[in-house]
């Protein structure tokens, strides 16, 4: 399996990056390692993690409010969003027409 990210998903992961650096430089160093592990999961396990309906899943990331909500195509992993808990739920959704299929 193949892990890719559509561009509005790595903005959001860049930005609560930048965040928790300004906080401090460690709360976002664990963020990114965490994120990290998450997807070494997500690949090894793709169809193991929460189902949120039309085909997409989501991995909720240890320790920080984010969910990152990603789709399976044949080899290929696509998150779609590294969604906050306190948005509204579902904005992601229109990002799924964005996914090569």
């Amino acid at each position: 399996m193949k892990l890719h990210a559509l561009a509005p998903a790595r903005l959001e992961l860049d930005e609560a990056l930048a965040y928790y650096a300004d906080i401090h430089p460690d709360l976002a160093d664990v963020l990114f390692k965490e994120i990290i592990r998450s997807r070494k999961l997500i690949e090894q396990f793709p169809h193991a993690w929460m189902n949120m309906g039309h085909g997409v899943h989501g991995f909720i990331v240890r320790g920080y409010p984010y969910t990152i909500v990603y789709e399976v195509l044949g080899e290929d992993i696509w998150v779609v969003a590294y969604a906050h808990h306190k948005r509204r739920p579902a904005y992601w959704r229109k990002r799924l027409q964005q996914i090569p299929k």
